[in-house]
This record gives C-alpha cells, sequence and structure tokens, in this order.
C-alpha cells in the first residue's frame, strides 16, 4: 500500500508545483530613450506653496503663505533628443493651459495654440509663436512639464543591473546624486544624499502593463541658494524630501507613462535688520507634481541632437 501511495503522492505535488504561480522579476530600466517624431498625450499638472514662520524681536510673524497650480494639456510631439536619446526640443499642441492663483484662472497659451519647450543650458524654455514667455510662465510650466538636464540619468542614481521582484528595496547611488549636483554653486558629498528605490508591483496604464516603482530622496545640508531672500537675511540650513511614484512599461522600448511626485524643501533662516532687531524663522516651498504620458502613432524619423 505504501508503494502505491508514493506514485500518487509524487505525482500531486508535481501538479501542485506546476500550478503555483512562479515568482517574477523584472528588469528595471528607467532610461528609456524616444525618437524624433514621438508623440503622446500630455497631462499633467502642478502646484506650488511656499509658507513663512518666523519671529523678530521674540515676537511671532504673522505666517504668510503663496500658491498656485497649474494645468498643461495637449499633444506632445518629439523634435530634437540628445546622443543618449533624451529629448532636447518638443512641442505641444494645447488643449489646455493654465494657471490658477488666489482664485483666479489666467491662460498662459490659448487652447488650440503650439508651445515649443526647448533645453537652453539646462533649462527648458518655453516659446509661443516663436516669442518666449515670460518669467512668471515659464516657472509654472518647468513646474508641469521640464525637459530635464540631458545626460542625466535617473537610472545612475535609482537604478540597478539586478533584476528585482514585488518588494524589493535598494539604495541610491550616492555618488551618482552628488555627481549630477556637482554643477550647482555649493557642491555636496555623497554623504548628503540618501534614499532608496523599490518595485511596488504591476499596473495597467492605457492598456499597457507596467512596473510601478516608489523613489524616496534626501538631501541633507542641500543647497540654500534655492531661496531669493532680502539682503539681511541669510539661510543657515536647508533639506529636500522627494517622494515619488512612476509606471515605466514593461516593454522597456517605451518612456515612463506616469510620474507622481511630492517635493519638500525646508531651510532655517536668520537675519539682522535696522535698530539691531533681529529674527529667525523657516521657510517651507512644497511642490506637487503629476505628469501622464499616453503614447500616440509616431513617425520615428532618425533625427539626433548630440549634445
Amino acid at each position: 500500500m505504501a508503494r502505491l501511495f508514493r506514485p500518487f503522492v509524487a505525482v500531486a505535488c508535481a501538479c501542485l508545483m506546476a500550478a503555483a504561480p512562479a515568482e517574477t522579476d523584472y528588469q528595471i530600466k528607467m532610461a528609456r530613450p524616444v525618437k524624433v517624431g514621438d508623440q503622446f498625450r500630455i497631462s499633467a499638472s502642478g502646484s506650488e506653496s511656499t509658507t513663512l514662520n518666523g519671529q523678530v524681536n521674540g515676537r511671532k510673524l504673522p505666517e504668510g503663505i503663496i500658491a498656485y497650480d497649474i494645468v498643461l494639456e495637449g499633444v506632445l510631439t518629439v523634435l530634437k533628443v540628445s546622443s543618449q536619446g533624451e529629448p532636447t526640443e518638443a512641442s505641444i499642441d494645447v488643449s489646455k493651459c493654465v494657471r490658477k492663483f488666489d482664485g483666479r484662472e489666467v491662460p498662459l497659451a490659448p487652447a488650440d495654440s503650439r508651445l515649443t519647450a526647448s533645453l537652453e543650458d539646462s533649462e527648458t524654455v518655453y516659446r509661443l509663436d516663436g516669442q518666449p514667455l515670460s518669467p512668471y510662465s515659464q516657472e509654472a510650466l518647468n513646474l508641469a512639464y521640464n525637459l530635464g538636464d540631458a545626460g542625466r540619468s535617473d537610472d545612475a542614481i535609482f537604478g540597478t543591473k539586478d533584476r528585482k521582484r514585488i518588494d524589493d528595496s535598494w539604495p541610491i547611488n550616492a555618488k551618482a546624486a552628488a555627481d549630477a549636483f556637482r554643477d550647482d554653486s555649493e557642491p555636496l558629498k555623497p554623504e548628503a544624499f540618501i534614499g532608496s528605490a523599490t518595485l511596488l508591483g504591476v499596473k495597467d496604464f492605457a492598456g499597457l502593463p507596467c512596473i510601478e516603482l516608489k523613489l524616496e530622496f534626501n538631501i541633507r545640508g542641500a543647497p540654500t541658494d534655492a531661496f531669493d531672500v532680502p539682503p539681511g537675511v541669510e539661510v543657515r540650513s536647508s533639506e529636500i524630501k522627494l517622494d515619488g511614484r512612476s509606471l515605466y512599461p514593461l516593454e522597456v522600448a517605451l518612456p515612463v507613462v506616469r510620474e507622481t511626485m511630492t517635493i519638500k524643501h525646508k531651510a532655517e533662516f536668520v537675519s539682522t535688520g535696522p535698530g539691531n532687531s533681529s529674527g529667525s524663522g523657516t521657510i517651507s516651498v512644497v511642490r506637487g507634481i503629476r505628469r501622464e504620458f499616453t503614447p500616440l502613432k509616431s513617425e520615428h524619423a532618425a533625427v539626433t541632437d548630440n549634445r
């Protein structure tokens, strides 16, 4: 009887093993080259709020808050790319482009117009009908969408050469992060950067199966020159925290399709005013960003920008 039972157990175990889903690992590739002619339906929004808290001569200052929102929707067409396949110029056929401030909605570009974004000295410059937009509009549009800095790759900071399974986490490359910020006026050491990436799972986006990544990034002792403060005010310390989520198609030929992130920049300041008055406090800037890129039919023209 025992001999008869053993083959049955062996067959049953084999069936159970075959039925059990195998653990799947995934390639982590964040640098996704695009081609001239690639088109995407873009839906982007951003918000920024600045809060000031402090005191002068022991008396609390009134809390000051400045906030605005930006919405950008349309069809994005890649016009130029770098040798690494990163976009350096793009056009956006606008369906909606507005900035919201103090309960008012101000159009930055009319519907059915065409914006052009180009990378110039590491900055994204927007033009309408060939003319640069105002600094007020440039600031808002860069929050919604910017071309970034050609040559800087998220793969270098957050990526890994190892295939990963769901719920796997790995640390950022602090040296790569320091190298990415080396052009700033206050260069930082790798020890200033901490963070990690986590593979959260697989999600569907517009019919595309995608991996979802969670990105966490802190800069301790961040550059203080990012704050525009009046004479007599000195920023003593600064910290940046980023919390992001991104969807990357399993088909690695396709670029990121969704990005959401919250960036918090907090600094402490001191001031010496007239009459030996003194003050101190904190400045906090919080930015929220959400971008979606739905791939459309593209021509894949073979033109590159070799910057």
